[in-house]
């Protein structure tokens, strides 16, 4: 009686093991790691960051003959490499856990400023000139769930089977800004008079600030996806990544002039020339061509 009581739940245990084993093999089988490579081509949008402007402290005791800002801005491109977990939910629905690392866009900008004008208190015609170089390398890396669709597919030969997928994602982007401000030149001089002397600030410059932020994220993506029998999946495609928002050298309101020049040499000591950020958020988008490699 013991022997067969002893049989008996050995075969259970045995049949145990057998279940829990199939289903825990069944469950690693939905498991795939992706390594993602692609090209980043960034945009940036949004207004000036920084921005150079001449004003009295009398509003009413000027008039404007002539003013003119020239801005110009440019955003490398460079590689990105990325990591992915994937589960496979149903047959045509996955989900993925991705972290997508983007390191060192330079960002570029520089202002030529000049204006012309009249100081009524005086009747001085008064000239301005600007100009700054700005540079930020903007560091990103980005964790996001990815919900990826199976739309169709299609036998290509006995070996090989291809899909196209498409991937909607959410989630976080850490970003860091390296940023600095050189070559600052701000000049106020009376116009068609030669004896007087420029009253000049420069060049200025403004040591690298490091500030890091932490905006939401999201990616749309189409690719074909190739499964082969006997080596790794790949996939190849497009994608359109939100990276996030941010300000450049974020400063309070009444902190948010950087360079100040008042007048001094020209018989109009209430004028003002200032270089001062603008405090406006700036809009980080990229679109990613990419080749990922399932295991």
């Amino acid at each position: 009686m013991n022997f067969r009581c002893y049989l008996i739940c050995c075969i259970l245990l045995l049949t145990y093991t057998s279940k829990a084993q199939s289903y825990r093999d069944d469950w690693t089988s939905r498991l795939s790691f992706t390594i993602d490579y692609g090209l980043s081509f960034p945009t940036i949008k949004g207004d000036q960051s920084f921005t150079i402007s001449s004003f009295p402290s009398n509003p009413q005791d000027q008039i404007v003959f002539s003013e003119r800002r020239i801005s110009r801005q440019d955003l490398s491109n460079l590689g990105y490499y990325g990591l992915e977990l994937t589960y496979v939910l149903q047959p045509r629905i996955s989900l993925g856990l991705v972290m997508q690392r983007r390191n060192s866009y330079t960002y570029n900008s520089s202002m030529q400023f000049s204006q012309e004008k009249r100081v009524i208190s005086n009747n001085l015609l008064l000239s301005s000139t600007g100009t700054f170089m700005q540079n930020t390398t903007i560091s990103s890396t980005s964790l996001s769930v990815l919900a990826t669709f199976k739309l169709f597919e299609m036998d290509i030969d006995r070996s090989t089977i291809m899909s196209f997928d498409m991937g909607i994602g959410v989630g976080l982007s850490f970003i860091k800004l390296d940023s600095q401000i050189s070559n600052v030149l701000l000049t106020m001089h009376l116009k068609n008079d030669t004896t007087s002397q420029d009253n000049t600030f420069g060049p200025g410059i403004i040591v690298p600030e490091i500030t890091r932020t932490t905006p939401f994220t999201w990616q749309l993506s189409t690719g074909f996806k190739f499964q082969f029998e006997n080596s790794p999946n790949m996939s190849i495609g497009f994608r359109l990544v939100d990276i996030g928002h941010f300000i450049i050298m974020e400063r309070p309101e009444n902190m948010q002039d950087l360079f100040l020049l008042s007048s001094t040499t020209t018989n109009a000591e209430d004028q003002n020339l200032t270089l001062s950020t603008t405090n406006k958020k700036r809009h980080l988008i990229s679109k990613d061509v990419y080749i990922k490699f399932h295991f």
